[in-house]
C-alpha cells in the first residue's frame, strides 16, 4: 500500500490529496497494526531493556 501511495503522490501537485485518497487510506489501515498503544507499549519496554 506505501508504494502505490507513493507511486501517486509522484504524479501529481495539489489534486494529490483527492486523487491518491484511497492508496492513503489502504497504508493507514495497513500501518494500524504497528500504531496501537500495545505495539507502542512493547517496543518502550524493549527499548528500555535495551538500555539498562
Amino acid at each position: 500500500p506505501a508504494s502505490e501511495f507513493v507511486e501517486c503522490s509522484k504524479k501529481g501537485t495539489v489534486r494529490v490529496w483527492f486523487a491518491c485518497q484511497p492508496f492513503n487510506k489502504a497504508m493507514n489501515a495497513c500501518l494500524g497494526q504497528y500504531t496501537t498503544e500495545e505495539e507502542r507499549d512493547k517496543i518502550r519496554e524493549a527499548e528500555l531493556q535495551r538500555k539498562i
